[in-house]
Parts: C-alpha cells; structure tokens; sequence
C-alpha cells in the first residue's frame, strides 16, 4: 500500500515565526548582538576600540538617505560604538567575577530580566559575545 502525500494545504501553508501547543505561544528566539573581540588588541582607554572585530546589531533604523559625514551620523555611530564596547566591558567584567567562584568551569550563559547573553572564549583571548533579549 503506498503512502499518501501530504495534502495541498499542508504543504503550501506558512511557516509562522510563532506556533502554538496546547494553548501556549512560542516565539522563536533572535539574537539581538553579536559581537567578536579580544581583549589585549586595546588596553587602553584610547585603544579599548580596537578590542571589536565584528559586531552584528538587529537594530533596524528607518531613517531616509542621509550625508554620510552629517553631525548626526557622528553621533549615532558614536552612541553605537558606545554601547557596543559597554556590552564587552560588562562580559569582561561578569566573566572575571565568575572566575573568582569557579576557576575551572567557564561561565555559560547570563540570564536577567532583560534577556540573556552568552560569552565564549572560543580561542586563548578570542571573546564571542551573543546577547539575545528577552522574550514578551
């Protein structure tokens, strides 16, 4: 007896980003930053930039064509460089204070009300840094 193939509408309809099970709703998760940086490329607070390599922000602006040498751009690219090196300073800061309670086990994961964040040391000195908020 051969089987049945799935039926038209099963297989043309939508894949939502939220599906529901018995009632509940489940959103899939995004990641709101990335970042990759190493710690000894800036160590100081002239050079602490140098630190990024990669970052990767979810923030969508809607804005129209703007001059690229616009004051307001200089500030928005400094109020994003800003919170981009604010988030390493806290990874760096909450790894260290980990390491003084469990030298041997690295921290996996730091969940808040906000969301959560996930530091990597995936090479000697060389940080991944996913932060992910939380879901509503």
């Amino acid at each position: 007896m051969a089987a049945k193939p799935p039926s038209a509408t099963a297989a043309t309809a939508p894949k939502s980003a939220s599906t529901s099970t018995a009632g509940t709703a489940i959103s899939a998760p995004f990641l709101s930053s990335f970042y990759i940086y190493n710690p000894s490329l800036g160590q100081t607070d002239d050079t602490v930039h140098e630190q990024l390599v990669f970052t990767y922000s979810a923030k969508v602006t809607v804005d129209g064509p703007q001059s690229k040498t616009s004051t307001a751009d200089a500030a928005v690219q400094a109020q994003d460089l800003d919170r981009q090196l604010r988030a390493i300073g806290l990874a760096q800061g909450i790894v260290q204070f980990a390491r003084a309670f469990s030298p041997d086990a690295p921290l996996r994961e730091v969940r808040t009300q906000g969301g959560f964040t996930v530091p990597l040391e995936v090479e000697t000195g060389w940080w991944m840094l996913a932060v992910s908020p939380a879901a509503r």
